[in-house]
């Protein structure tokens, strides 16, 4: 117990003490309101970049959301039109020949190509394939003329 007391004695007389004046005391307050009024302009200022930058987000989304759907809608369209037999491809002349001269599975095939909804395919393909099945036609019934 001496020796705290020393101690403490000691540092009274040979060091300076270091502490708050009265007035520091109750400045604290103002110190700490101008600091949080500090902080109070920062974020301010950071809400209202956030919401600039939400709103110009939004704006090209939006735009990223109207070219996916329009792309949607160009890429359905195609692929119904693939469904559908133009009248070019319907009226060919092979058509008829290919009805008239062709066996059980060539009217068949030709109904498939014919028939909208049955093969997704492009115009130019239709006519390739009459074109097939009409030389497949051609050849048969000369085939079956000849023998």
């Amino acid at each position: 117990m001496k020796e705290l007391i020393l101690g403490f004695i000691g540092m009274l007389l040979g060091g300076r003490l270091m502490a708050q004046s009265l007035s520091q005391w109750f400045g604290q307050n103002n110190t700490q309101i101008r600091e949080l009024e500090g902080q109070i302009a920062a974020l301010r200022e950071f809400a209202a970049t956030l919401e600039e930058g939400y709103a110009a987000t939004g704006s090209r989304l939006d735009t990223i959301g109207a070219t996916k759907r329009d792309d949607l809608r160009l890429h359905t369209g195609y692929f119904a039109s693939l469904k559908q037999v133009k009248p070019v491809v319907s009226s060919d002349p092979r058509v008829k020949t290919i009805l008239l001269l062709g066996d059980e599975d060539d009217v068949h095939w030709l109904y498939d190509l014919l028939n909208e909804g049955e093969l997704q395919l492009e115009d130019a393909e239709r006519l390739g394939l009459i074109d097939e099945l009409y030389l497949q036609v051609k050849e048969k019934f000369i085939k079956n003329r000849a023998s």
